[in-house]
């Protein structure tokens, strides 16, 4: 007769099995590219994997990025306030034949970063960076929140719905593409860049497409841990 406790037996030793098999196989194995920061604005996309498997295209997704402009002395004679702009542009698909203008249904990443490079889906920690200083501020960590700089909640929502998006950038804050600033949070380290990934859809069923697919990613990450 197979007992409750017998049942128990057996489901303590798979557990066991699986643990033992995740730690041997964890050793050496490459981490997947994570989209994942720690932005609360609402242009955030809430439904979309941030894994990156494959290239960003692939993934409807645009990335620019601009660096922040030098700080430079305003009791100088030759003083010249200048801004960078990026442009985020939705590409057109062809839907039955005929092309059809992609909008920006959200965003996966617009804030201050130390690095300027759009990811690949063999992206690290170091070729992108997930803004350490915004997460030991929302940890409560205050000496970082001034390194912490997110694109505004009222910038990026305007984004939302358009084919495409500009948003400037000063050395001491966001410029919008009529002239509107906004002061940054604090001096950006030199060598900062404003980097923008959007994600661009055209069909309704996209970002169901895309919940979908991140339960599918999640499966597939616990299926890779039985030892079977």
């Amino acid at each position: 007769v197979f007992s409750a406790r017998m049942a128990q037996q057996v489901v303590l030793v798979l557990l066991a099995m699986v643990a033992g098999s995740a730690v041997s196989w964890d050793v050496g194995k490459k981490e997947s590219c994570s989209l994942k920061n720690a932005n609360p604005f609402a242009y955030m996309c809430m439904n979309v994997s941030t894994i990156l498997i494959d290239p960003l295209p692939e993934e409807h997704m645009v990335c620019r990025s601009a660096m922040i402009p030098q700080q430079r002395s305003s009791t100088s004679p030759s003083w010249i306030e200048t801004n960078t702009f990026l442009t985020v542009q939705c590409p057109e698909v062809r839907v039955n034949g005929r092309s059809t203008t992609t909008t920006i249904k959200c965003l996966m990443y617009a804030a201050i970063s130390k690095v300027a490079s759009c990811p690949t889906p063999s992206c690290t920690a170091q070729t992108f960076s997930n803004d350490p200083d915004c997460q030991r501020c929302h940890a409560g960590e205050q000496e970082y929140c001034s390194k912490c700089e997110y694109l505004p909640n009222a910038l990026g929502s305007a984004c939302l719905g358009s084919s495409q998006c500009t948003v400037g950038v000063s050395a001491g804050g966001w410029v919008t593409a009529a002239g509107f600033t906004t002061p940054f949070n604090g001096r950006k380290d030199a060598g900062s860049a404003f980097r923008v990934i959007a994600y661009c859809g055209g069909l309704g069923a996209d970002l169901k497409k895309e919940g979908e697919r991140k339960d599918s990613i999640t499966e597939n990450a616990w299926e890779e841990l039985l030892p079977f």
